[in-house]
C-alpha cells in the first residue's frame, strides 16, 4: 500500500532524490572495461559480451540486421499496430517541425551582421532497449526529431531479444542501419565504431543502469542526449477522479522498482480515496510485481498544506512528469519539470506514446536545466559574424583594451592591425 506522508515532506523528497542520484563504483568500474575492450578490440569484443550477457552468438555476418528482415518485420506486422504507429507518427511529427529550429542574423550596427547558421549533426545512434518491456515508441520518439532535424545518418542497436515490432517501427521511420547489439557494449559500439560499425556523432535513447552509465562515460568522445535514470511522476491535485489519478501512478511504476509515482494534495479525503483505488488497481495488474515494489519503496502521497507548498515541493523535486488536475491558475509557477499534463484527461500515457510531445525526458532533477528530447538536440547552432572594414574601427579600439587588461598581447595586436589597415 502507498504511503500517506503529512510532515517531513520536504525530506522525505530530499531523500528520495538523493538516493536516486548516487552512483554506482562497482557498475562504473564493470562499465569501464566494457568500453576499453570494445575500443581496443572491436568486433571480438562485440562477439564475446553478447554470448557473456546475452547467450547470442553474434558474428560479423548477422551483427547487422538486413533491410530485407526489416521490410518483412512491417508488412508481416499486425494491421491494427501499424495503424497506430502512423497516427502516433503524424502527431510526433508535427510537434517537431514546430520545434525545429531556424537560422537567423540581425544587423547589430551598420557594418555588422551576427546571426547563427543551423546545421545537422551528421550521424546519430539510437540506443532501443528490449528488456522486461521493449520500448517500441521510443524508435519513434528519439528518430523522428532526428529525421525533421535533417541528420543524415540514423543508426539503431537493439539487444538480440528485440521483438519484431521495433524494427516495423523502425521501417516506418526510415531506419535502415540497424545492429543487434545490447548493452553497454552497444554504447561502445556507437561511440567508437567496430570494424562492421561506423561510429556516430551522438548517442541518444533509454536503457537500463549498464546503458546509462556507458553513456555517461562515453560523453565527450561523442554527445549524448542526457543520463536518464528511473521514471518519475508528480501529480498536483485537489480534487479530481480518485481512479485517473491512481491509473497515471501506477502507469508509471510499472515501469521499474526504482521507479517514483507522487500525489501531492491538499485533500485528506482525496488521499485515502487514492489509496484505496491504487491498492484495488494494483491487484489487477499483470506488472504488480514490480509496481508494488516501485510503490512501496519510492512512492507517496503527500499531504500538503497549501498550493504554495506544492508548487515549491514541485519545482525542487522537477519531476520528468507533471500532471496538474483542477486549478489551472498555478501552472504559471510551474518552473521545473520535464513535461506538463493539464487537466484531468490529459493522460501521461499519451505523452509516452503518441500525443507529439516527446516521451525522452530529464529525470533526477535534470528538468532545472533542460527539456526534453526534440529536434534542437539533432542540430549544431554556428554563430557567425560579418563585419565591415568601417565597422572594424571601433570593434578594434574595444578589443584591444579588454585585451589589454586581460594580459594577451596577441589579442591586443591582432585588433589594433584591422583598425590601423583600415586607415589605408
Amino acid at each position: 500500500m502507498i504511503r500517506i506522508i503529512t510532515k517531513n515532506q520536504e525530506q522525505f523528497l530530499e531523500s528520495l532524490i538523493l538516493s536516486r542520484q548516487q552512483s554506482n563504483a562497482d557498475i562504473e568500474s564493470k562499465v569501464a572495461e566494457i568500453l576499453l575492450n570494445v575500443r581496443q578490440n572491436g568486433n571480438s569484443s562485440i562477439f564475446e559480451y553478447s554470448k557473456k550477457f546475452d547467450n547470442f552468438k553474434l558474428t560479423a555476418k548477422n551483427m547487422r540486421i538486413s533491410k530485407k528482415e526489416i521490410k518483412k518485420a512491417y508488412f508481416s506486422a499486425d494491421k491494427s499496430f501499424i495503424s497506430a504507429l502512423k497516427k502516433a507518427k503524424k502527431n510526433i511529427e508535427i510537434f517537431s517541425k514546430k520545434q525545429k529550429p531556424k537560422s537567423w542574423e540581425i544587423k547589430l550596427s551598420k557594418g555588422m551582421i551576427l546571426g547563427e547558421i543551423i546545421k545537422p549533426i551528421d550521424s546519430v545512434g539510437i540506443y532501443v532497449p528490449a528488456g522486461n518491456y521493449p520500448l517500441i515508441s521510443s524508435v519513434l520518439m528519439n528518430s523522428i526529431p532526428a529525421k525533421i532535424a535533417g541528420v543524415k545518418r540514423i543508426v539503431m542497436c537493439v539487444p538480440p531479444s528485440f521483438k519484431k515490432e521495433i524494427l516495423a517501427a523502425a521501417y516506418l521511420c526510415g531506419i535502415t542501419e540497424i545492429y543487434c547489439i545490447g548493452g553497454a557494449q552497444a554504447i561502445a559500439a556507437l561511440a567508437f565504431g567496430t570494424q562492421t560499425l561506423q561510429k556516430v556523432d551522438k548517442i541518444v535513447g533509454p536503457g537500463n543502469i549498464y546503458v546509462s552509465t556507458a553513456k555517461k562515460l562515453v560523453y565527450g568522445s561523442v554527445g549524448i542526449d542526457f543520463i536518464a535514470g528511473p521514471t518519475e511522476i508528480m501529480i498536483i491535485a485537489d480534487k479530481g477522479k480518485p481512479d485517473f489519478i491512481a491509473a497515471d501512478l501506477l502507469a508509471q511504476a510499472e515501469h521499474d522498482e526504482n521507479a517514483s509515482a507522487i500525489l501531492l494534495t491538499t485533500n485528506r479525503v482525496l488521499a485515502e480515496q487514492v489509496q484505496s483505488e491504487l491498492s484495488k488497481q494494483l491487484q489487477e495488474l499483470s506488472t504488480k510485481g514490480i509496481a508494488s515494489k516501485s510503490i512501496a519503496k519510492n512512492s507517496a502521497i503527500i499531504l500538503v498544506e497549501n498550493q504554495n507548498q506544492a508548487i515549491a515541493l514541485a519545482n525542487n523535486f522537477a519531476p520528468e512528469h507533471l500532471e496538474i488536475f483542477g486549478s489551472r491558475k498555478i501552472i504559471s509557477k510551474i518552473k521545473n519539470c520535464g513535461s506538463l499534463f493539464i487537466d484531468e484527461y490529459s493522460c501521461e500515457t499519451f505523452g509516452d506514446y503518441c500525443s507529439g510531445t516527446n516521451h525522452v525526458l530529464p529525470t533526477n532533477q535534470a528538468a532545472k536545466y533542460r527539456a526534453g528530447l526534440s529536434t534542437e538536440d539533432f542540430v549544431k547552432k554556428i554563430a557567425f559574424q560579418k563585419v565591415s572594414k568601417k565597422a572594424s574601427v571601433e570593434l578594434a579600439k574595444i578589443s584591444a583594451k579588454l585585451a589589454e587588461i586581460e594580459g594577451l598581447e596577441g589579442h591586443k595586436k591582432a585588433a589594433p592591425l584591422r583598425y590601423q589597415k583600415s586607415k589605408n
